[in-house]
C-alpha cells in the first residue's frame, strides 16, 4: 500500500469502478459497500490528488479487496494513518478474517500492532526467520510459567535463580527479573528466593509482549553467530 497505483485526477469511487472494470467485475453496489466498509463514504467523491496518505491507505484497502480474495497480502496497511485510522483499519483487518475468512498476511515493523491484529506470526532479521507459530504459543507456552520478580538484591537473586535446575531462564527487563519455570514447579519460585535470604518485594505473573520475543531471538542469533 505504500506506493500507491491511482490516478490523481479522478475521485476513490472513480478509481475503484475503473480498477473494477480491470477484474471484469464492475459492481457499484460492491463499491458503494467497501468504500463505506473502509470509512471512506463521505470522501468518496474527493479527487485522489487531494486525499490524506490515511485516506490513500484505505481506498487501497477497498482496491485490494474488489474481487473478493481469499488471500490478502499487505506491506505495511497502518502506515501515515492517524490513531484512530489506525484502529479502524486493525478492526477491518481482524473483521474481515473473522467474519469473511479472508486470510490476511501482514507485512510489518510495528509489533505492538502485529500483536493485536495476528494469531501466527514470525519474526524476520536480515532475512532469517528467528521466530514462528501462533502468536498464543509463542507468548504463554503451556507448560511453562512466567514471572516479573522483584527482590532485594537482583543481582543475587538472578545468580541464585541460574542454580535452580527448575528455572527454565532468567533474565533482566524493565527494573526487575524475567523468570520462566516450569509450570507444575511455580509454587517453588519464592520458597527459593526466601531461602537464601532474598526479600521478595514483586512476583506476578508476566506476559511478555512480541517485542520481547524479537529481542530474544536476535540475541539468541547473535549468540549463535559469535560461536
Amino acid at each position: 500500500l505504500e506506493g500507491h497505483a491511482f490516478y490523481p485526477y479522478l475521485s476513490g469511487r472513480d478509481n475503484l469502478i475503473l480498477f473494477a472494470r480491470y477484474h471484469g467485475a464492475p459492481e457499484r453496489a460492491r463499491i458503494d459497500e467497501l468504500l463505506g466498509t473502509v470509512g471512506l463514504a463521505r470522501a468518496a467523491r474527493a479527487r485522489v490528488r487531494t486525499c490524506s496518505l490515511g485516506m490513500k491507505q484505505r481506498l487501497g484497502l477497498a482496491q485490494a479487496l474488489l474481487h473478493r480474495p481469499r488471500l490478502l497480502v499487505l506491506d505495511e496497511p497502518l502506515n501515515g494513518l492517524d490513531p484512530p485510522g489506525v484502529i479502524e483499519v486493525r478492526e477491518l483487518l481482524v473483521r474481515l478474517n473473522r467474519e469473511e475468512g479472508i486470510t490476511v498476511l501482514l507485512s510489518s515493523h510495528r509489533l505492538d500492532e502485529a500483536e493485536r491484529i495476528c494469531n501466527r506470526i514470525g519474526l524476520i532479521q536480515d532475512g532469517a526467520l528467528v521466530r514462528e507459530g501462533r502468536l498464543d504459543a509463542l507468548l504463554a507456552p503451556p507448560d511453562r510459567q512466567r514471572y516479573r520478580v522483584r527482590t532485594c538484591d537482583d543481582a543475587r537473586a538472578r545468580q541464585r535463580l541460574a542454580e535452580a535446575a527448575f528455572v527454565a531462564g532468567v533474565a533482566a527487563t524493565d527494573g526487575a527479573l524475567a523468570v520462566e519455570v516450569a509450570a507444575e514447579e511455580a509454587h517453588r519460585l519464592a520458597r527459593w528466593l526466601v531461602e537464601a535470604d532474598l526479600d521478595v518485594l514483586e512476583l506476578v505473573p508476566w506476559r511478555p509482549r512480541l517485542e520481547d520475543l524479537f529481542r530474544d531471538g536476535l540475541a539468541a542469533r547473535g549468540a549463535g553467530e559469535g560461536g
